[in-house]
């Protein structure tokens, strides 16, 4: 990825946390924030108004035409707005040049480093083209705050994961795993959405009080696929030589589009990290799969394939017609000529759930469709972007 996208996504993601950090600094859980509407962060606190303009160049250094833009953007807003008493803050942080800003503005210098600028060979002075009185640029400026010395990326991603964790009263991979990439995605999702980009804190926070990892598009290209599936394996599907034989679900969604092969691959690579099936074993296990929107045509292919192969397993049916037997997985839990437990269909994994008395853990993985699991059971579910990616997840 060339240096000019690197900064790009920095650029984006250095906004979203921005963004985050004022939702949970929002004093009344009814106060709210609107994203990329006036400006990138519209801040509503009992009905009043502050546009945020957040800007991120660390390879930049500072000068005045960086930034005169944006704030005529924010006259342009005052000037049409001045009954409303908004205030205006631009938030940024560049490589150097801090020190040819001095604060706070003077309306002569105003004027004349950030009114007047030249576009296509032509001399524009916006306050004289907008009528704009000394007075109006007096005002303008007491209602606006520059702040050209914040944070940089990584510092204010700590203080993001930092106010996290402080709310939630949880441990650091749970805010930066869960939490934060859950905040991610949200925030992401609202600026998305053209009809609607206004959100109360308590529903934001709500909404991401989840225990399900969204799938983040900006981290999966900032970082590289390689490198963001291997966070997702080291932080949430841990194993080691001594992994505890506890009855594992794996969920896994089907899509249409995913081939009978990628699925076999994955399921595969389950039985083979979380099984332990040696003749010496004292305690043998293997874990249990249901994969989720599947066709019953695709299913039987599935099933008939991994039969073929000599992938042994029990799905809790001991002849055709038969009713669902959970003993019969039970049994093949602990079976060393077992390698899994095939599960149907969620009514089929709901009543083995009831059946099994040992401690149960649950590993989703899906794209669209997350199945909702009972809240007491140890669980970890994640979105992916491709099936695929679940093999090096797991």
């Amino acid at each position: 990825m060339d240096r000019s996208a690197v900064d790009t996504i920095r650029g984006y993601c250095y906004q979203v946390d921005k963004t985050i950090i004022e939702i949970f600094s929002l004093p009344q859980m009814d106060d709210s924030i609107d994203i990329e509407c006036i400006e990138d962060i519209d801040v509503y606190n009992d009905g009043h108004l502050t546009a945020i303009q957040c800007k991120y160049y660390e390879s930049t250094d500072y000068n005045h035409s960086v930034i005169s833009k944006p704030i005529r953007l924010m006259l342009s807003h005052f000037k049409d707005n001045k009954e409303k008493g908004a205030n205006y803050y631009l938030f940024g942080h560049y490589k150097s040049g801090q020190n040819k800003l001095t604060l706070p503005l003077k309306v002569d210098f105003f004027k004349s480093n950030f009114l007047t600028y030249t576009e296509k060979q032509i001399k524009h002075e916006y306050h004289i083209e907008n009528g704009l009185t000394e007075e109006d640029l007096q005002a303008f400026l007491d209602r606006l705050v520059i702040n050209i010395n914040a944070k940089s990326f990584t510092d204010q991603k700590k203080q993001t994961i930092q106010i996290i964790k402080n709310h939630f009263q949880c441990e650091d991979y749970e805010a930066e795993h869960y939490f934060y990439s859950n905040a991610f995605r949200k925030t992401y999702d609202i600026s998305c959405n053209k009809k609607d980009r206004r959100i109360k804190k308590s529903d934001f926070i709500e909404s991401i009080n989840k225990s399900r990892v969204l799938f983040n598009i900006w981290f999966y290209q900032y970082e590289g696929r390689k490198e963001y599936l291997r966070k997702l394996k080291e932080s949430f599907i841990r194993r080691s030589v001594n992994t505890s034989p506890y009855a594992r679900f794996f969920i896994l969604e089907f899509q249409d589009k995913i081939d009978i092969k990628t699925v076999k691959d994955c399921i595969y690579k389950i039985q083979l990290n979380w099984s332990n099936l040696s003749k010496r074993a004292d305690r043998p296990y293997s874990p249990f799969l249901l994969v989720h929107g599947i066709s019953e045509d695709k299913l039987y292919e599935l099933k008939n394939q991994l039969y073929n192969e000599n992938l042994i397993f029990a799905d809790g049916y001991p002849f055709k017609g038969s009713l669902f037997t959970p003993k019969i997985l039970v049994e093949g839990f602990s079976n060393k000529e077992i390698h899994f437990q095939f599960i149907n269909d969620i009514d089929d994994f709901n009543e083995i759930l009831n059946s099994i008395h040992i401690r149960k853990e649950v590993y989703q993985f899906y794209t669209k469709n997350c199945l909702d699991i009972p809240s007491q059971l140890p669980q970890v579910n994640i979105q992916v972007k491709d099936f695929a990616d679940i093999k090096e997840i797991v």
